[in-house]
């Protein structure tokens, strides 16, 4: 993910991400780095301090030339299931139920079959899984001649009479929880805000 530097305001998002839910005491934090596969940066089952979190981010080089979203799911729900069997296997845990939190810091420019993207996000939603996408858009330019905002982006496809269709990028996104942010300072009230309703949307579909 080198397209506008975005990967360099990615990371600067994740640490903020980072530090805002340490600071809130949400529980186990971890951090991966995904392209054509997964990597653990930071398990689950280690303390997160500024320090260990400082390295974790040092590991992330984008220099990764394919991004599989499929897999980057398919092994983070994985990880997850394991991680859960962990946790509740701890007497003191009470049997109470336990939601997992996914969140992707990405530039939001997947180009795999989206219909199975999306059957992991079912997965996830029925194993009390929460996935939120944070797309980190492009500023606008105003000395530019075109807009590299994901926004306004249009994917072009052929209907069934073969004539050709332009549709917006972000119309059938395959992440119902997503944010779209251009100023990242902004994201951890954004964030905590949409968190709120979407535990609600959530609980109601389970």
């Amino acid at each position: 993910m080198t397209f506008n530097q975005a990967g360099e305001v990615c990371c600067q998002a994740l640490a903020m991400l980072c530090k805002a839910l340490s600071q809130l005491e949400v529980g186990e934090i971890c951090v991966a780095a995904f392209g054509k596969e997964l990597r653990i940066l930071h398990p689950l089952s280690e303390t997160w301090t500024a320090q260990n979190g400082a390295t974790a981010l040092s590991e992330f080089t984008f220099q990764q030339t394919e991004t599989n979203i499929k897999g980057m799911m398919s092994s983070s729900l994985d990880y997850l299931d394991a991680e859960r069997g962990r946790v509740m296997s701890d007497v003191r845990f009470g049997g109470h139920h336990l939601l997992q939190i996914l969140i992707i810091v990405s530039d939001g420019r997947i180009v795999e079959n989206r219909d199975e993207v999306r059957q992991f996000v079912t997965r996830a939603q029925k194993n009390w899984q929460l996935v939120v996408f944070v797309i980190v858009d492009n500023p606008a330019d105003p000395t530019a001649t075109f807009s590299n905002s994901i926004v306004d982006m249009q994917v072009v496809r052929f209907g069934t009479n073969g004539a050709m269709i332009t549709e917006p990028f972000m119309q059938d996104f395959p992440f119902p929880f997503y944010l779209v942010v251009k100023d990242i300072t902004t994201l951890p009230d954004i964030l905590s805000d949409s968190l709120r309703q979407w535990f609600e949307v959530l609980s109601l579909q389970l």
